[in-house]
């Protein structure tokens, strides 16, 4: 892959890119200098994979996700996907975030990652796609994290496979112990995008950094089971990102019949009962 700016592509003294720089056709929030140093390119039927010399990106598994997921949602997207694949040691320059190992691009039917593959960010295209609109982050988040399947091996148990050694981490499983702890937090306090970026925000580095993104995905797992994944479209297109909380609490009830609060009652009785 070369973008043709200024002298060329190539390292960062050869490139004259200022860092931070951003150009067209790369995701506005990515680093040019980074995406330079993708000089590598694999072509797929629903992908553009670019990534660094002796690296590898599983086209397969990808691919597998990207035929479920689009069939499931009924999306159709205007263009080929674009995997920006990156090493661990460039990732935190790549997106400006501390211990990231991935971001999704949605506007952009993109995604930067460290994985050679990467539901969760791929999934945060799909949703977009669903409306051409971005919902609120605990539905974003949610539906990310409660798809997290892996479709080629026949795998349906939503879990943090990617990072070495977590492939034990079962979503179910982990939000059980934070309801048993006590970890969980209310849902109107995570429920417009603000308040869940702040939570977020105060969770990273701390013993707690899972919990939000456990909670929400597993809070839309149950939506999607007890109500349809017709109706969590719905929700997503009638819910938007700069929605204050009155206006989500009113269009959440609309759209599924009960209040948010009768709902979160029902979801922790059921994770009760399910374990």
């Amino acid at each position: 892959m070369c973008f043709v700016i200024a002298v060329g592509c190539g390292s960062d003294s050869q490139s004259g890119i200022p860092p931070g720089t951003s150009y067209p056709g790369i995701p506005d929030g990515l680093d040019a200098v980074m995406v330079s140093h993708l000089t590598q390119d694999i072509e797929s039927e629903n992908f553009l994979f670019h990534f660094q010399p002796g690296d590898t990106v599983r086209v397969d598994r990808q691919e597998a996700f990207h035929r479920w997921a689009v069939d499931y949602l009924g999306v159709s997207l205007p263009k080929k996907i674009d995997f920006y694949k990156f090493s661990f040691a460039d990732m935190r320059t790549v997106v400006g975030t501390r211990g990231a190992s991935g971001r999704g691009f949605p506007q952009d039917f993109a995604l930067a990652t460290v994985y050679n593959w990467h539901p969760h960010e791929t999934m945060h295209v799909y949703t977009f796609g669903i409306c051409q609109s971005v919902t609120i982050r605990l539905f974003d988040e949610g539906m990310a994290v409660a798809h997290e399947f892996d479709p080629l091996n026949d795998d349906w148990v939503p879990r943090w496979s990617q990072w070495p050694g977590r492939g034990d981490y079962v979503y179910a499983e982990k939000v059980r112990e934070h309801k048993a702890a006590g970890k969980l937090y209310p849902l109107e306090e995570i429920l417009d995008s603000p308040s869940f970026l702040q939570v977020r925000l105060e969770e990273r580095g701390t013993v707690n950094n899972r919990v939000l993104y456990d909670e929400a995905g597993m809070f839309v797992s149950y939506l999607i089971d007890r109500f349809g994944i017709d109706e969590m479209k719905q929700a997503i297109c009638a819910i938007t990102q700069d929605d204050a909380r009155d206006t989500i609490l009113r269009e959440f009830k609309e759209v599924f019949g009960v209040s948010l609060q009768e709902a979160e009652r029902d979801w922790l009785a059921y994770l009760d009962a399910s374990q």
